[in-house]
């Protein structure tokens, strides 16, 4: 019997064409739309570099558990706002967790948490920037992608905020 037949069978590329990934988009640009935008922002940008890379199925967990992070963030900030009485709003503070804190500090925390999820996701694909650097290849132009993860995060963001404000109230 010759074996041939089935080494041809077995040398054939099972591809048709080789996929060229799209660029990431670059760890500065990220960090300013998850400084900027908030952690639901940065979840966004997350799931595009996730998706560039053609990794959704491996970084599903990451994505999971960041979301799940940018809503109880979310939550817990409306919680504050809706929950504040009056007298403390108008000084602009909010009640957290029973102690009084200012809203500056409240958004700061929320800006804080957009960047540890900035930093989730910088760490999970530090090697793939690392590559992209090494090899010379620019980085996707954050324009549009940073202005509309940005713009996305904040609509999500304040429709979230305004939704568990009506239910918390």
């Amino acid at each position: 019997m010759d074996a041939k037949p089935g080494l041809e069978g077995l040398l054939q590329p099972s591809l048709e064409r080789e996929v060229v990934p799209r660029a990431l988009l670059s760890d500065r640009a990220a960090f300013l739309v998850a400084f900027f935008g908030g952690p639901l922002a940065a979840l966004l940008v997350g799931g595009f570099n996730t998706r560039a890379l053609r990794r959704l199925a491996q970084d599903a967990w990451l994505l999971a558990l960041a979301l799940a992070w940018s809503i109880l963030v979310v939550a817990v900030a409306a919680h504050a706002t809706a929950t504040t009485p009056s007298e403390l709003t108008a000084t602009r503070h909010v009640a957290l967790f029973g102690h009084e804190v200012s809203a500056a500090v409240l958004r700061r925390l929320v800006q804080a948490s957009g960047l540890l999820v900035f930093l989730a996701f910088f760490l999970r694909h530090r090697r793939f920037h690392r590559a992209a650097a090494i090899a010379d290849v620019t980085p996707a132009r954050p324009w549009i992608v940073g202005l509309s993860c940005l713009l996305a995060g904040w609509s999500l963001q304040f429709v979230l905020s305004m939704a568990l404000f009506a239910a918390f109230r």
